[in-house]
């Protein structure tokens, strides 16, 4: 009854994703935090990175949680 007495219209909101570079941005924060100068070898992860953004289709929580389990095992095998 109450539901009937207050009649709201929902309005859907549509959410976009980020820009590949955004999002490649948050992962490399997540991913590399408290690194200052990652050395050489982290330039091939960096690419890797980049390929696994154009998956995500700009989900930064996506993003957010690939960069935090990156953080954990730098390494290209993981």
């Amino acid at each position: 009854m109450f539901a009937n007495v207050i009649k709201k219209e929902e309005e859907i909101v549509k959410l976009e994703g980020l820009e590949e570079d955004e999002c490649l941005q948050l992962l490399n924060s997540h991913a590399f935090a408290g690194v200052d100068n990652p050395p050489n070898d982290h330039k091939k992860l960096r690419t890797i990175a980049g390929e696994i953004v154009k998956k995500l289709l700009g989900s930064p929580l996506v993003a957010k949680v690939i960069g935090g389990v990156l953080k954990d095992n730098l390494d290209e095998r993981h």
